[in-house]
């Protein structure tokens, strides 16, 4: 093959060497460039093209990881709002559980105090009373011996037991009509 392109360079010589061109040394230059080019190919422009195949592939790779990420992030924060909306509503109806146990618990306190008023007030008037018909009882005592010793002194002789309260009966009805008829 060589040789037939080295005769074929010869012969056209005349026309080749009319420009200035070395038939035989354009032959060589095509020899030694495809040579190059087949070295170069074997050894550097495949293994180039390996590299640029694995870093396309790495940013690709990072693209697809980068569009996962947005996704992940996009998802979380949809969760996020969706949890924050959710103990936003657990937190109002847990202060408003609370609001309702607070306003429940003041009105049974308020009941009590109410109750236990009652009944003290209830225990004083009923003291009172026992206490007013205690004087009563005394002060019909006092006025029983005043008006017995004020008989006594009047008549100046001292009766009889029995007639004694008759006399102080008799004053005591009139004194209890009297203070009616005041009223």
């Amino acid at each position: 093959m060589f040789l037939v392109a080295a005769v074929a360079a010869e012969e056209s010589s005349t026309g080749l060497a009319a420009l200035g061109i070395d038939g035989k040394g354009l032959i060589f230059q095509i020899i030694n460039f495809g040579l190059l080019l087949a070295i170069l190919s074997r050894f550097a422009y495949r293994p180039l093209l390996k590299v640029l195949e694995e870093r396309r592939q790495t940013i690709a790779n990072s693209l697809k990881s980068a569009r996962d990420i947005e996704q992940a992030k996009a998802e979380l924060e949809s969760t996020e709002r969706s949890v924050m909306a959710d103990a936003r509503q657990q937190a109002e109806f847990i202060i408003s559980r609370g609001e309702k146990s607070a306003a429940e618990i003041r009105q049974h306190a308020q009941t009590i105090g109410q109750e236990t008023a009652d009944r003290l007030f209830k225990q004083a008037e009923a003291r009172i009373s026992r206490q007013v018909e205690q004087v009563k009882g005394d002060l019909k005592q006092e006025v029983l011996q005043l008006v017995a010793l004020a008989t006594e002194r009047v008549v100046a002789t001292r009766l009889d037991a029995a007639q004694d309260e008759s006399i102080i009966m008799k004053a005591v009805v009139a004194a209890e009509q009297a203070i009616k008829d005041q009223r």
